[in-house]
C-alpha cells in the first residue's frame, strides 16, 4: 500500500497528461510484484488496459503467439489490450450494446495497440506480394500503432468465438464486407456467418467505431486524420531494465 501510495504522489506532482488517470488504473498495473512496468509507462503515455474499462471482454491476441501469419509471437511484454482512453472508453460502450442485445456474449480483442516495430515486421512479409493491401505501411503507420484501432470478434457465453466465415487476418476477398451479399448468394458464406458479422458492425458502430470495407474485424475510434493528428505512434513496447524498481517508471 505504501508503495502504490509513493507513486500515486509522484504521478500527481509530474506528467500532466496522467491527471486522467485513476488510482484504480494505477493499482491494476503495479501488481503486488510490481511486475508490470511495461504496464506502467503505457499509463503515463495515456494508454489503458481495456479490462480496465471493460472487464467483461476476452482479450486473446493474435500476435503474442505464434499461431498467425508471421508465424511468430512478436508482442513479447504486451500482452494486454491497450487503447487510448478514448478508445478504451467507446469500446467499453460497445460491450455494454452487445450485453443489452446478447447477454453473456463478450467482445473478443485480437489486436489493439501494435507498436511500430512490429508493423514494420509484418510489412517485410507482405511487401510485393498480393497480401500487402491487407497491410498498412510502416510510414506513415497503421491506426494500430496510435493505440486507436482494433482487431475484434464476438464470443458466445462459452467463450468460444462466433463463426465470422474467415478467421482474423484472412487475406482475401471472402473476409471484405463489401462482398458479403454476393458471397452469401454464392453459398461461399452462411446467413449465420453474414448475421454475425452485422451484429459486430451494429455494436461497434453503434458505440462510435468505424469499420473497414475490406476486413470485416477492423475497427478505428477515429476518422485516420483525427487519429494521426492527436496521439502519437508508439514505436515500441515500452520495457524496464531488468531488476528495476517500480519507481522507476515514475521518473521516465
Amino acid at each position: 500500500m505504501l508503495r502504490i501510495l509513493f507513486v500515486l504522489l509522484v504521478v500527481s506532482s509530474s506528467a500532466p497528461a496522467l491527471a486522467s488517470i485513476s488510482s484504480a488504473d494505477l493499482t491494476a498495473h503495479l501488481g503486488p510484484a510490481c511486475a508490470s512496468e511495461t504496464s506502467f509507462a503505457l499509463v503515463r503515455r495515456g494508454m489503458v488496459d481495456v479490462r480496465d474499462l471493460a472487464p467483461e471482454v476476452l482479450v486473446r491476441l493474435k500476435y503474442a503467439v505464434a499461431e498467425n501469419f508471421m508465424g511468430e509471437a512478436v508482442y513479447g511484454a504486451g500482452r494486454a489490450c491497450w487503447l487510448r482512453r478514448e478508445a478504451a472508453e467507446k469500446l467499453a460502450l460497445a460491450q455494454q450494446e452487445l450485453t443489452r442485445r446478447r447477454p453473456g456474449w463478450r467482445l473478443l480483442l485480437g489486436d489493439c495497440l501494435r507498436p511500430r516495430a512490429v508493423q514494420r515486421r509484418m510489412w517485410s512479409l507482405v511487401a510485393g506480394t498480393p497480401m500487402q493491401r491487407y497491410v498498412a505501411r510502416p510510414d506513415p503507420g497503421s491506426m494500430h500503432n496510435h493505440g486507436a484501432a482494433v482487431d475484434i470478434s464476438i464470443a458466445d457465453e462459452s467463450g468460444a468465438a462466433l463463426d465470422m466465415g474467415t478467421p482474423f487476418d484472412h487475406f482475401g476477398p471472402l473476409a471484405q464486407p463489401r462482398h458479403e451479399a454476393r458471397f452469401l448468394a454464392e453459398g461461399r458464406l452462411t446467413r449465420e456467418q453474414v448475421e454475425n458479422r452485422k451484429l459486430l458492425r451494429e455494436v461497434m458502430i453503434a458505440a462510435g467505431w468505424r469499420g473497414l470495407r475490406i476486413e470485416w474485424w477492423h475497427f478505428e475510434a477515429f476518422p485516420v486524420r483525427e487519429i494521426r493528428a492527436r496521439f502519437p505512434i508508439v514505436e515500441h513496447w515500452p520495457e524496464a531494465a531488468p531488476g528495476a524498481p517500480c519507481m522507476a517508471a515514475a521518473g521516465r
